[in-house]
């Protein structure tokens, strides 16, 4: 377990049985209270999280991203992938921008809101 200067809790294990690293990035978003039935935008979110930069799938097929997912608790939304370890780094800087950077384009935030009608 590391904690970096700006708060965030690192959790590491090691497995050198596998060429394959799984990262997971657990956000604390909402009040324990709330479900995905009243969350509204929390629940949006969650849903174009991985469609806000438009190079996202082109940048991903170069690092081999794989099982890109994402999940929503009461009180969690979890962020998933998995991609080899040699890209490790390259991945970390990618999600990095996603949290850092969204881009919400119009279509993709209509479909996704649509999707949970």
């Amino acid at each position: 377990r590391f904690i970096l200067d700006n708060g965030l809790e690192v959790y590491a294990i090691q497995d050198e049985l596998s060429p394959i690293s799984n990262v997971f990035y657990v956000n604390e978003a909402g009040f324990s209270s709330q479900s995905i039935e009243n969350t509204g935008f929390f629940e949006l979110y969650a849903k174009v999280f991985w469609k806000t930069n438009p190079n996202f799938q082109e940048k991903s097929k170069e690092i081999l991203l794989s099982d890109i997912d994402n999940s929503i608790t009461n009180h969690q939304s979890v962020y998933n992938f998995s991609v080899p370890t040699e890209f490790l780094e390259n991945s970390l800087e990618m999600l990095s921008f996603q949290l850092k950077n969204p881009s919400f384009q119009n279509e993709v935030i209509k479909t996704a809101f649509f999707d949970m009608i």
